[in-house]
């Protein structure tokens, strides 16, 4: 009987809307950044558009937990509720932008805007988008295991450590410029401390007919990828970038140069 009900009062504001004097809240249109660095401020927008009616309630969500309320009744239409790690700023949130101060990775995940239009007809609309608060590393990845010194055929081989970030830094091994990359390509994972994750890569290709170049990548709390590749030109350049997927802002990157002679 209840649902019967509902089903009976929606259908009647669907009719109603198909009319031209209908006053429809719609266009509900929800901005929330993809992802930004951990201690920055946070902007979420909410837009909409009542077609001449009034506001009766904004309310955001944080995976289900309200924490900012806006309304045009009592003496403070901007109202923030306690919530871990979320620093609303009520004078410069208002019905379409809530600001949040000192961003960390409690604040990550759904994020749900829900507008509900005045009497009489109370329609309500709720558009939903998910962050990501960065913890990235705090310097350049870092190359060990390299000599200054190579002879032609000899294999190099470098390890690539970057610092600890959440969530785990992509690792992108290049030669000369080129990427490491190929056909084979094993993955697993493990959960080393806390929120971060380890990522291990292998991959095996062969670069010539007369060479096989053979890498891993890992990353983790500290993370390391390894390269070892066969020299058949006169300079080596190995390279590794650590990116973080979620974040344009993260995109470090760190060289060597190996210059190599021939034995006499």
């Amino acid at each position: 009987m209840i649902f019967d009900g509902i089903r009976f009062f929606a259908g009647i504001f669907v009719v109603c809307c198909l009319f031209r004097d209908c006053i429809c809240l719609k266009e509900v249109k929800i901005d929330v950044p993809q992802a930004v660095l951990k201690g920055h401020e946070v902007i979420l927008q909410c837009l909409f558009d009542l077609e001449g009616d009034k506001l009766y309630s904004l309310k955001w969500y944080h995976n289900s937990s309200e924490f900012y309320r806006y309304t045009l009744t009592g003496e403070h239409h901007a109202k923030p509720f306690k919530l871990k790690g979320f620093h609303v700023v009520p004078e410069r949130s208002n019905a379409t932008r809530v600001v949040l101060k000192h961003a960390t990775r409690a604040i990550n995940g759904g994020y749900s805007c829900e507008v509900t239009a005045d009497q009489p007809s109370f329609f309500t609309d709720m558009k939903t988008a998910d962050l990501e608060v960065v913890d990235p590393p705090v310097s350049d990845p870092l190359i060990t295991g390299t000599k200054s010194r190579y002879k032609l055929g000899d294999y190099v081989k470098a390890t690539c450590s970057s610092e600890k970030s959440d969530p785990a830094v992509n690792i992108t091994w290049y030669v000369n410029g080129r990427p490491m990359d190929g056909p084979h390509v094993r993955k697993y994972r493990k959960t080393i401390e806390g929120n971060y994750i380890r990522y291990c890569v292998s991959r095996e290709f062969t670069q010539t007919e007369r060479s096989t170049d053979v890498w891993s990548a890992c990353n983790d709390t500290s993370a390391d990828a390894s390269v070892v590749t066969s020299i058949h030109r006169q300079t080596c350049l190995p390279m590794c970038r650590g990116a973080i997927i979620f974040s344009p802002h993260c995109g470090l990157s760190t060289s060597v140069w190996t210059s190599e002679k021939r034995h006499a």
